[in-house]
């Protein structure tokens, strides 16, 4: 290696010492050409199609086999740009390439170009290939930086040995001059224009005419050149970076322009000095530097530069912008601290004097703008080290990294939120019952868990929609988070299920269930419409009930349906008896649902009579369950389950198939049966949408039409929502049923809303019927029903009647009908025929 190339290879180990660049950018840069491998033709051809658009460039490159060379020389350019290594032939084919272009007459302001286009059709792709993630976008963005910073330097270089060749090998500077891409002048020490080149008139767009004999200042603004003429010596060349404003084109904007001064060796004497200009046109680098400036902003990373022998800093507008700051403001680490949200100063100083002392600098903060808008970015730095070891300069970046916190934080609230009612979700729920139970356990105290379920919540959804119901959950969870204590946990598992966790023993459990119990006594109204609402909870304790999350909220779970089959409305503590329970119930609603599709329930008919005549009058048809293992199950036993499963609406259409098919054999036996078969329907079926029709084509597909069928309901169906009730009321009329309203007086009944209704029965609850006659309150409240109903022209029957005397008194008071086990129970319906429809 000769003296000259070892010369230079330390220089340009200098020059990656000066710029930062070290192994970590080798890595990034050929992770980069890794991903980029395929894409330096379309550059290279870019490129050169750029540089065929101007004439002159044109005139130049299209020589005979010429650009084909030049391609390839700068698409290998291109290649080892990012591909390493970064070695001593390296650094010669570098210079080999810019001596190359200099010898073939491409201008350094053209030369640049290449950089401006690499760059401009360079970044999108990485950004869209390397994603937008810092740890891997950021590294290679700044080593791409670096490197191209690296060869610009390299580039310029070129130029410069080219020209001092040309220099040292003719003595006539005037032939030199001529052939030099730069533009060149020769002035007197008066500043007039002794010799100008044709580069610096292309750049000045004047002709030679117009400059030779001049004083420079009658042709440009020359005020730029004063600093420099005061800072000119013997043998040492002064440079600066400026603009040069044409004097006859003041509406044009001014060349952005390097100028390096320097005394001609050859000159003698002060009054006949000769001074070399050298005019570098800078206009395509400032345009590669506001293309760096766009890719910042488009990436969202400013960078920033800190001398600590100075203290001088330095940011990019992009910078300045994520801090909040006007581009060219202070720049200072004390400006930077000050833009710092206050709660993460702390933090940020700590992490810089570690680094300082020789950690890496990265951390995630807040900016807090001069408008008050918050930012969260990411910081990072390295630093560079004198040859003492002490940090002389830091150089990093910062990033605005806003979008991806605020997605980070929306896929925690996902995590562990639930999205309607704001409250813990059900994983978060388990975590803080497992964390309290733990502590529980360390501390010897107790804790409750509540499980808290709406009770027919699921009617609101079938009959108004979920949106509605959605409204009514979040409306019900606000109430209850308003009477929880704030270092309790409610949470919502899902659907209508919310558990709380939090009170310590039973006593301050049961007072907190109480609460929550009151929230919903008042009606929730949702669009106008009012929902009367209850709920019903369980409470596990720990560790009487259980010493695990799983166990406890298994036991609060089971506690809850114990209160929900009580009626609901309620709360009840979990025993031991209750998993039994609950596992019968489990297994009877397996067992409910295989008879239901295997045809083994049966309908039994109660006989109706008039207590006036004692005529049959009508029947009323009731399921009866025969298990093959478990024996006769009791109506009062498989109904619940069949609510609490979602089994009712099936049982029901059953029910309603099953009377009409038994109607129809009747009827072609030749049967007298006059009277309707009275089918009970529940809240579910009413609800629903469709009903009507449902009702109607179940009846008529069995070959009977709906007058032959009485539907009975509950007056509390009738009430949720009388308007609707009203509603479906009159088509079911309108489609031929008759209506009865069942168990009345059990519930509470608008008189209003009840005299709107076309009903044409009211039955006597057999609570009231069986105490008659040994309780005058039963007995008034009969008394009263009866009234009430001839008042309103609707007749009565009552139900249960087991004695003559019970009959005789109702027959007194004025009812119209009865059943019960008086006359007759209920029996299959051939034995019904036998019993009461034949003589």
């Amino acid at each position: 290696m000769s003296a000259l190339q070892t010369a230079q290879l330390a220089d340009f180990a200098r020059r990656q010492a000066f710029l930062g660049f070290g192994p970590d950018d080798v890595a990034a840069l050929q992770f980069l050409h890794t991903s980029l491998k395929d894409d330096a033709p379309g550059f290279v051809d870019a490129f050169y199609e750029h540089l065929a658009e101007f004439e002159e460039m044109r005139a130049l490159i299209e020589q005979p086999g010429l650009l084909d060379r030049l391609k390839r020389a700068q698409a290998d350019y291109f290649d080892t740009l990012t591909s390493g290594p970064y070695d001593a032939d390296y650094l010669q084919r570098r210079l080999a390439i810019g001596m190359a272009h200099s010898r073939v007459g491409l201008a350094p302001a053209w030369y640049l170009g290449a950089y401006s286009h690499y760059l401009v059709g360079l970044l999108p792709d990485v950004i869209a290939r390397l994603g937008t993630d810092p740890a891997y976008l950021l590294p290679a963005v700044q080593a791409l930086m670096k490197v191209v910073l690296l060869d610009i330097g390299l580039a310029i270089d070129s130029y410069i040995a080219h020209r001092d060749q040309q220099i040292a090998r003719l003595q006539d500077y005037m032939n030199v001059f001529t052939g030099m891409p730069f533009g060149t002048l020769v002035l007197s020490s008066d500043l007039r224009v002794l010799y100008v080149n044709r580069a610096l008139v292309d750049m000045l767009g004047t002709g030679s005419a117009a400059l030779q004999g001049r004083t420079l200042g009658e042709v440009v603004d020359a005020a730029p050149l004063q600093t420099l003429l005061s800072r000119i010596g013997e043998g040492r060349p002064v440079r600066e970076a400026t603009t040069l404003r044409v004097l006859d084109r003041p509406n044009e904007l001014a060349i952005p322009v390097g100028l390096t001064l320097s005394l001609l060796p050859d000159s003698s004497g002060l009054p006949g000095r000769r001074l070399l200009m050298v005019v570098e046109d800078l206009r395509l680098q400032a345009r590669l530097e506001t293309d760096l400036l766009n890719a910042q902003a488009v990436a969202g990373i400013g960078s920033w530069h800190v001398d600590l022998r100075t203290g001088q800093a330095q940011w990019s507008d992009e910078a300045y912008r994520l801090y909040g700051r006007d581009p060219g403001g202070p720049a200072s680490y004390e400006v930077f601290l000050d833009a710092v949200h206050p709660e993460d100063r702390e933090e940020v100083d700590s992490a810089w004097r570690a680094a300082l002392a020789g950690r890496p600098f990265r951390i995630e903060h807040r900016v807090v703008r001069p408008n008050g808008s918050i930012r969260w970015v990411e910081s990072r730095g390295k630093l560079q080290r004198g040859a003492d070891g002490r940090v002389v300069k830091a150089f990093g970046t910062v990033y605005d990294i806003t979008e991806r916190r605020q997605a980070s934080e929306r896929i925690q609230r996902l995590a562990f939120q639930d999205t309607l009612t704001g409250l813990p979700n059900r994983t978060l729920a388990l975590d803080r019952l497992q964390q309290a139970l733990a502590q529980a356990e360390r501390e010897q105290h107790g804790v409750a868990l509540l499980y808290v379920d709406l009770d027919h919540f699921k009617e609101i959804n079938d009959t108004q929609g979920h949106l509605i119901g959605d409204q009514v959950l979040a409306e019900v969870a606000g109430r209850l988070n308003a009477v929880v204590r704030q270092r309790d946990t409610l949470a919502r598992l899902g659907g209508d299920e919310f558990v709380l966790l939090g009170p310590s023993d039973a006593a301050s459990a049961a007072q907190v269930a109480e609460r929550l119990l009151q929230t919903v006594e008042q009606p929730v109204v949702v669009n106008g419409v009012r929902f009367t609402l209850n709920m019903s909870i369980g409470i596990a304790l720990f560790p009487e009930d259980g010493r695990t999350a799983e166990d406890l909220l298994k036991h609060a779970d089971t506690a809850m349906y114990r209160a929900k089959a009580a009626g609901g409305g309620a709360l009840r503590f979990y025993h031991a008896g209750m998993s039994d329970e609950l596992q019968r119930r489990l297994l009877l609603a397996t067992r409910l649902k295989a008879a239901l599709h295997g045809n083994q329930l049966r309908l039994h008919f109660q006989p109706q009579f008039d207590l006036h005549t004692g005529a049959l009058c009508g029947a009323e048809a009731l399921a009866r369950w025969h298990d093959a293992d478990a024996g006769w199950i009791a109506p009062s036993e498989f109904i619940p389950v069949a609510e609490t499963r979602g089994l009712i609406d099936e049982l029901g259409d059953w029910a309603l198939s099953e009377a009409a098919r038994q109607v129809r054999q009747w009827q072609e036996a030749g049967l007298p049966f006059t009277g309707r078969v009275a089918v009970n329907v529940s809240a579910r079926q009413m609800a629903a949408e469709g009903f009507v029709a449902r009702a109607v084509a179940l009846v008529r597909a069995q070959g009977i039409e709906p007058d032959c069928i009485e539907l009975e309901v509950t007056e509390s169906s009738m009430m949720q929502e009388p308007r609707k009730a009203e509603d479906m009321a009159r088509a079911l009329v309108a489609a031929g049923f008759v209506l009865s309203i069942d168990d009345f007086g059990t519930g509470y009944s608008s008189l209003a809303a009840l005299k709107r209704l076309p009903v044409t029965k009211l039955k006597i609850d057999m609570s009231f019927v069986r105490d008659m006659l040994d309780k005058p309150e039963d007995h008034t409240i009969v008394h009263t029903i009866i009234s009430m109903a001839r008042a309103l022209g609707l007749r009565t029957l009552a139900e249960g009647v087991e004695q003559r005397a019970q009959a005789d008194a109702l027959l007194a008071l004025g009812c119209d009908q009865m059943q019960g086990w008086y006359r007759g129970p209920a029996v299959p319906g051939d034995e019904f025929a036998a019993r009461w429809l034949t003589g």
